[in-house]
């Protein structure tokens, strides 16, 4: 039931985020940071300015010379540290046309990640990876896996940290992927919240 409530507002703020990540990307600083009052559109543990968007995911006419402008360093997760994915300037002198694409590409990244800050500051759960149950845990490949973690704290049956992943190949071309609960498995720390599923991922 608590999840549910938690997953109301994740739903109502993800529409919000929709209607305007197009706006709130004009208060990013140079190091696609957003404002403090702003965090909740950025993910948690990226800046909006991340490599691979720019060199491989957005169509090619949004793609400028990441490699000339930043140095970029992944996100740092081991236990419970947690470091954010950062840029290092090298070059500060976009031209016209690369910030019009990096806009886009600071767009892209948001879509792909609406209102994860959100998701994890607001609807998130601090827990310890070392007080979860494991009732289910296998993972044969990325496209072959399944697992069951609650965490045994002091909340009642209704209001407990939980967390279901299942993801299966079924065809040749799509696999299903479920997440649902909270993202419990792995690191101890802060988990966010987690409501997935896609039926028609695209198989490797």
């Amino acid at each position: 039931m608590n999840w549910i409530l938690y997953i109301i507002a994740d739903v109502a703020f993800s529409i919000i985020c929709y209607l305007t990540n197009w706006l709130v990307i004009f208060f990013a600083d140079e190091y696609g940071n957003m404002p403090k009052c702003l965090r909740w559109w950025q993910t948690y543990d990226n800046c909006l300015d991340v490599d691979f968007i720019a060199k491989e995911v957005v169509p090619k006419i949004f793609r400028y010379d990441f490699d000339k402008h930043y140095i970029y360093y992944p996100e740092v997760k081991d236990g419970a540290l947690m470091i954010p994915g950062y840029v290092k300037i090298i070059d500060p002198e976009f031209t016209l046309r690369e910030r019009v694409q990096r806009y886009f590409c600071r767009l892209w990244w948001l879509y792909r990640n609406t209102g994860y800050g959100f998701a994890y500051e607001v609807c998130g759960r601090d827990y310890d990876k070392y007080d979860v149950k494991t009732y289910r845990n296998y993972e044969n490949s990325d496209q072959d896996a399944c697992y069951i973690g609650i965490v045994q704290d002091d909340r009642n049956i209704f209001t407990k940290t939980w967390s279901f992943y299942y993801c299966k190949r079924y065809c040749k071309w799509f696999y299903i992927r479920i997440y649902l609960g909270w993202k419990i498995k792995g690191l101890s720390g802060r988990a966010m919240i987690a409501f997935h599923i896609n039926p028609f991922r695209l198989a490797d």
